[in-house]
């Protein structure tokens, strides 16, 4: 900068002070305009990691960039993102005013963001790396690339360039991981997950579709909240958090609107903390589950047999009346509440069968198959239900929205910024989750089915067969040096005879 400054007062002497004055105003608002994008950088990639991992990204992230050296049990794919991001590394650089320089970044968003994955890369052996982690994997780092606007670059080699390459590196890790992954216990935990990502988005359109957003909050663009924001939202209605001073991105938790309890009440069920996988959630399951004030079937049924005349102060006015557009869209709502309920509570269902998987194999589901088989009918009709209910709700609420685009200019600022809050809605996403879903269940029903099941008796059989005449061979009893158990032989015998006619015949005489 002090170069820069003393070029104007050479140049012109005469009008030196003047230029040296305009210039430091000038280098100052640049380094002002850098700093506020450095810490939307910070932010939005700490919310994401967030979001993901449950976990703060600074904790994680070492702030320096590291040197690694090649495993030879990492996956082809995992070493190639490593070479991508340490290309970027060492080819990145340090622009200011349009000069560059190529000096060490040190705690900076990106450094720590690309070095959080190379850590985790490094853990990517070829064997190991379960399907769904290199799914959430893949999601975060495709967030990156919707989010352009905030990771802005001048290098040859961008940030975001980089990360789109790392994303085609993670598309064939997956595939890779997917084909290898064929039991119940990996296709469970994927429809886990993709149930997991289904119940957060869809929660996202109760809280944006009806309620009457922050009065005064910042206009501009933000983060979806996350599974644990929403979490912390529910909790606030019985916290001493002051709840005008909650996000910009979360509608305030008004205590009089019974609409904003019944989604806080829903939120707080045991099935929805589990879902997430917080513990401090799990310790206060009981305690949040024991609130009179926060039972959701008894204010489901209250709100259900007055929903025409409820005065709803944390919902939009259009939404308050008794016309039958504001019938229609409460109803739609509640609606949406009760099918999000058995969902989320059917997703969580699964997870002893997944556990049960992991020690007894396919087999165990097989001996289960009637159980699973319901489960997974229950699940596949919530499913159906959820997304009839979300589209119904969605349709009021984008209704409402083009009458207000139609007379933007006489809009209201409240009614402004509920027009931005319903991009945090993506019904894309949520249609592809739901497809995901009922292929993902398809696939696990699959596995339980009489057909699975005559393949994995026959699996058995071949394997008795080859441990019965491994047992039987004449060389094998040759080379043996110690005493046989007590009725080992005659165990073995007769499970020969039994499972393997063929070779019992080969050895009569």
């Amino acid at each position: 900068c002090c170069h820069i400054l003393r070029w104007f007062a050479w140049r012109n002497p005469m009008t030196g002070v003047l230029e040296v004055g305009g210039a430091a105003i000038a280098i100052a608002a640049f380094a002002r305009s850098r700093h506020e994008k450095e810490q939307q950088e910070a932010r939005e990639a700490a919310e994401l990691y967030r979001r993901f991992f449950n976990a703060e990204l600074l904790d994680h992230a070492p702030d320096r960039v590291s040197t690694t050296h090649e495993n030879q049990g990492l996956d082809v794919n995992a070493i190639a993102a490593i070479r991508a991001i340490e290309r970027y590394q060492k080819e990145r650089k340090h622009w200011f005013l349009g000069l560059s320089s190529s000096a060490e970044h040190v705690g900076d968003t990106r450094t720590r963001v690309l070095e959080e994955m190379k850590q985790w890369f490094m853990t990517a052996s070829i064997d190991s790396l379960p399907a769904a982690s290199v799914a959430r994997r893949l999601d975060y780092c495709w967030q990156f690339l919707l989010r352009a606007s905030a990771f802005e670059s001048q290098n040859e080699i961008s940030f975001l360039a980089t990360l789109g390459e790392v994303c085609r590196h993670l598309e064939r890790l997956y595939q890779h991981t997917v084909t290898t992954e064929t039991t119940g216990e990996a296709k469970i935990a994927v429809l886990g997950l993709l149930g997991r990502e289904l119940v957060e988005g869809t929660a996202l359109a109760l809280l944006f579709a009806l309620f009457a957003p922050k009065a005064g909050a910042s206009p501009g663009p933000a983060l979806a909240p996350g599974f644990f924001e929403l979490l912390t939202w529910s909790r606030a209605l019985e916290s001493e958090i002051q709840l005008e001073e909650s996000r910009d991105n979360l509608p305030p938790l008004r205590r009089d609107s019974p609409c904003h309890r019944l989604v806080a009440a829903l939120l707080r069920q045991a099935h929805f903390r589990e879902l997430a996988h917080r513990q401090e959630d799990h310790e206060e399951s009981e305690a949040g589950a024991a609130s009179p004030s926060l039972s959701f079937p008894a204010m489901m049924s209250e709100l259900q047999s007055g929903h025409a005349e409820v005065e709803d102060p944390g919902v939009l006015d259009v939404f308050r009346t008794n016309s039958a557009f504001a019938l229609e869209a409460r109803r739609s709502f509640l609606e949406l509440c009760t099918h999000l309920d058995k969902f989320c509570f059917f997703v969580v269902a699964l997870r002893p069968y997944q556990q049960l998987a992991a020690a007894g194999g396919d087999a165990a589901l097989c001996w289960l198959r009637r159980s699973l088989s319901h489960l997974l009918q229950e699940l596949d009709k919530s499913l159906l239900q959820l997304r009839q209910a979300r589209l119904a709700l969605m349709h009021v609420a984008k209704k409402h929205l083009q009458d207000l685009a139609k007379r933007i200019g006489e809009a209201e600022e409240l009614q402004r910024r509920w027009m931005q809050s319903l991009r945090h809605v993506d019904e894309l996403r949520l249609d592809e989750l739901h497809k995901a879903c009922a292929g993902s269940s398809t696939e696990v029903n699959a596995l339980t089915s009489a057909v699975r099941e005559v393949e994995l008796k026959a699996k058995a059989k071949e394997g008795l067969q080859q441990i019965a005449a491994a047992f039987m061979n004449p060389d094998f009893q040759a080379r043996c040096s110690l005493a046989l158990p007590d009725r080992l032989a005659s165990e073995m015998r007769e499970l020969a005879s039994n499972k393997l006619p063929a070779v019992e015949s080969s050895r009569s005489p």
